[in-house]
């Protein structure tokens, strides 16, 4: 076979070149291959390749695009792509599942500390937990991620960590209900967009979700109401924004555990139920064990109840500012629980004069639609500029709107550079308790509302060094 000649005089065969043509071409049909893979109109498991047109499971760089009419689908042995998007044409309301969703036939043997089902099928080191049926009775949780450990073809044994000990079962039953099992959603940087889907649509994730790279979902919708419900656990190091020109609300409904920190800019996040989080959560657990942010939009406590409630157990920052489309509001449906401690909320967006900050409120605590009377209990909660507006002269501001109540007299403190905002009403709400105020050196309270001038903000005591 004659041999071509390089111009620096290598000799390169026909069949050289053939073959690394051949290669090139297998490399860019995999792992160069990007595109929008969109879902059948069909509920096959993802996994599958009759469950996406053109018979091709989206990989890697690809987008998995949901805009038909399939409803409910098992994620089968997981699914790993770049973004997950929903279009304009979506005529139903899909749902990812796990191997098993709020599934009941397990059965809990305190002697053995096993969990037995025939065929169960899940493996160790997959995260599960338990949604009902009382686990406290015999000592586990519906607030903790267990993980499978001594897994046989129908028993298991649940740990709090990946291959760590078997947990002390202490009575039996046959009463909890399981989910998770099966594989992982991992979604990368391209993020999740539900903007273009039309505004009734929901979408549920009732699998695990992996953050594997920062990135933003983004919402639609017209009104204060659930786009994305995921009730699956979220996990990875990524960091996760919400985002989007829309209203929509993304629930989160598990016990999270990705640690990247999450930000919200738009819309809302709704957090699921009375969670009591681990020391290093900032919002309940639901909200992962990062950083939270808050720069627009509104928080949902629970199912806007008025027994739904919001666990602080650590600090966040709100930015939450005069320029924001929200008016500077943040909204709240359900209690606050600070957890027996002091937190300090950290406000940006400062204004220039003290005047100004009375009149664009940098944080004023709102109801959310159909919320119930805010409740701030069990500890202090405590404002404070960040610091690039304290080495800049600038002022936060704070008030309350509405019914708020403080059981116990709650201890409210506004820190350095920190003064009440005017409102409607008073200062701290309408409720039928009021705060133990604490006003530090360099902050200022306002006694009047602003709105009545001879009508003075409701607290209990009024202590510190202020104005």
């Amino acid at each position: 076979m004659k041999s071509l000649k390089s111009p620096r005089g290598l000799r390169v065969s026909h069949l050289t070149v053939s073959l690394i043509a051949v290669a090139f071409a297998a490399v860019s049909s995999t792992s160069l291959r990007a595109d929008s893979i969109v879902k059948a109109n069909n509920n096959n498991a993802l996994d599958d390749t009759a469950s996406w047109i053109g018979g091709v499971v989206p990989v890697g760089a690809d987008i998995a695009v949901w805009n038909g009419n399939s409803t409910s689908t098992a994620i089968g042995s997981g699914l790993t792509v770049a973004g997950v998007s929903f279009g304009s044409s979506l005529t139903s309301n899909p749902t990812i599942t796990g191997a098993y969703n709020g599934t009941t036939g397990f059965s809990f043997n305190a002697a053995a500390d096993t969990v037995t089902r025939v065929g169960h099928g899940l493996t160790n080191g997959q995260p599960i937990y338990l949604s009902g049926g009382s686990p406290a009775n015999f000592g586990l949780s519906n607030t903790v991620t267990y993980f499978v450990v001594g897994a046989t073809a129908d028993t298991f044994q649940l740990a709090a960590t990946p291959g760590g000990s078997a947990i002390n079962i202490l009575l039996d039953s046959a009463a909890p209900t399981i989910r998770g099992g099966g594989g992982t959603l991992s979604i990368g940087s391209s993020g999740l967009d539900f903007s273009a889907s039309p505004p009734a649509r929901t979408a549920t994730f009732a699998s695990y979700t992996n953050l594997s790279a920062n990135q933003t979902w983004t919402l639609g919708g017209t009104a204060d109401t659930v786009q994305l419900n995921h009730t699956g656990i979220i996990t990875g190091t990524g960091a996760l924004t919400v985002g989007g020109s829309g209203l929509g609300v993304l629930s989160l409904q598990a016990a999270n555990t990705f640690s990247g920190g999450l930000t919200l800019n738009s819309g809302g996040i709704k957090i699921g139920g009375t969670v009591n989080g681990a020391s290093s959560a900032i919002v309940s657990t639901a909200v992962g064990t990062g950083p939270l942010t808050i720069n627009g939009g509104k928080i949902f406590g629970g199912s806007d109840t008025a027994s739904a409630t919001v666990n602080i157990t650590s600090n966040f920052t709100v930015n939450v500012g005069s320029t924001n489309t929200n008016n500077g509001r943040l909204g709240l449906g359900g209690g606050i629980n600070l957890g027996g401690a002091e937190r300090t909320i950290t406000l940006g967006r400062g204004n220039a004069t003290a005047s100004g900050a009375i009149t664009n409120g940098s944080f004023r605590l709102t109801l959310t639609t159909n919320g119930p009377a805010t409740s701030v209990s069990n500890g202090t909660l405590r404002f404070a500029p960040e610091q690039f507006a304290i080495d800049n002269s600038q002022w936060v501001s704070v008030g309350f709107q509405g019914a708020a109540t403080f059981p116990g007299n709650t201890g409210i403190i506004l820190g350095n550079r920190t003064i009440t905002t005017t409102g409607t009403s008073s200062h701290f709400g309408s409720g039928t308790t009021a705060p133990n105020l604490t006003v530090e050196a360099g902050a200022i309270f306002n006694t009047s509302d602003g709105s009545t001038a001879t009508r003075s903000s409701q607290i209990a005591s009024l202590n510190g060094g202020g104005t």
